[in-house]
């Protein structure tokens, strides 16, 4: 059942990364708050090499205290596009620039409480630009991992970043159905 009205929100926290907000919806027979986290548009980019190996960023992330191996993406710009994002997010985080990119899903993470419009490519033409020089404020290194491999560290709850697992599920269904094809 779709609400007779939704008020307009009130903003309770706001950072530059993200801003929480109430929103006051009516339905027939009862009243909902929704307590939303905004954090804009996000892109993610999976990189394969000619050998089915995936590049993976390394980035320290607090709420699993550990290094994670994930995909290159992040935050848009404010007038970025998808696809423009996920060129700049790959040169800035692995040193390599895509020549071309295949759109492979746009997804939510929450469909109630997260706000997160998120575009995945895959790239299979690149170039590399630059080495990167790690930064612990953003990318440790990165790591060429089969795309095999991959899926065993996702089996075994190494690889947890919910964006990396659907990019990788993707590109390996991706890259088996184009093999059928040839």
């Amino acid at each position: 059942m779709l609400p007779l009205k939704i008020k307009k929100f009130t903003v309770s926290f706001q950072s530059p990364f993200y801003k929480c907000y109430r929103v006051f919806a009516e339905f027939v027979g009862f009243n909902k708050n929704y307590y939303v986290v905004d954090f804009n548009k996000t892109v993610a980019i999976i990189c394969i090499n000619s050998r089915d190996e995936v590049l993976l960023t390394k980035q320290y992330r607090f709420l699993i205290n550990k290094i994670s191996l994930e995909i290159a993406g992040g935050g848009l710009d404010p007038d970025e596009d998808f696809s423009e994002g996920a060129f700049r997010e790959l040169l800035e985080e692995t040193g390599y620039e895509a020549n071309e990119l295949i759109s492979l899903c746009e997804f939510r993470p929450g469909l109630d409480n997260v706000d997160n419009p998120t575009k995945i490519f895959l790239c299979t033409s690149y170039e590399k630009k630059f080495n990167i020089v790690p930064n612990p404020r953003e990318i440790l290194g990165i790591e060429w991992i089969h795309i095999d491999k991959c899926l065993q560290l996702i089996a075994e709850s190494e690889i947890q970043d919910g964006t990396s697992i659907i990019g990788i599920a993707l590109a390996k269904n991706y890259l088996d159905k184009n093999l059928l094809q040839k």
